[in-house]
């Protein structure tokens, strides 16, 4: 957990310059492909509250980064989609994450490879869905 509480203080500092905390960076990842995603849904996703996605949804739309829709089959829902901005501002955060975060932990490759796997062991474990390591 010390470890994590390091990682993310560091991608907050690192995500700050762009107006971004870690948590709506994530929200931003789940939209990149362009998908429409109900706000429960994010939540789940994130595995974050459902206040902590609509504080989230607040500010990124604020920022012109996302836009709330009605779902067009059930008016109750709420769908949101990256905007252009969106996706310009989480491209750059990506890039500076990747340069000054990821890219200097002080691990081996082999070393990353089996703190992922062990990582990925425990997720799968409770039933997330891991995808491919490099």
């Amino acid at each position: 957990m010390r470890c994590w509480q390091i990682l993310l203080n560091q991608a907050n500092t690192i995500l700050r310059p762009f107006g971004l905390t870690f948590a709506r960076y994530q929200v931003l990842g789940l939209l990149r492909p362009g998908d429409l995603l109900p706000l429960g849904q994010l939540s789940a996703r994130l595995w974050i509250t459902p206040a902590t996605v609509t504080s989230s949804i607040d500010r990124l739309e604020a920022a012109g980064l996302l836009r709330r829709l009605r779902h067009p089959g059930d008016g109750r829902t709420v769908l949101a989609e990256i905007t252009a901005e969106g996706r310009r501002v989480f491209d750059k955060a990506v890039d500076a994450l990747n340069a000054n975060l990821f890219e200097t932990i002080p691990l081996s490759h082999d070393e990353l490879d089996q703190l992922t796997g062990l990582v990925n062991k425990i997720r799968a474990e409770v039933g997330d869905t891991i995808g491919k390591a490099r």
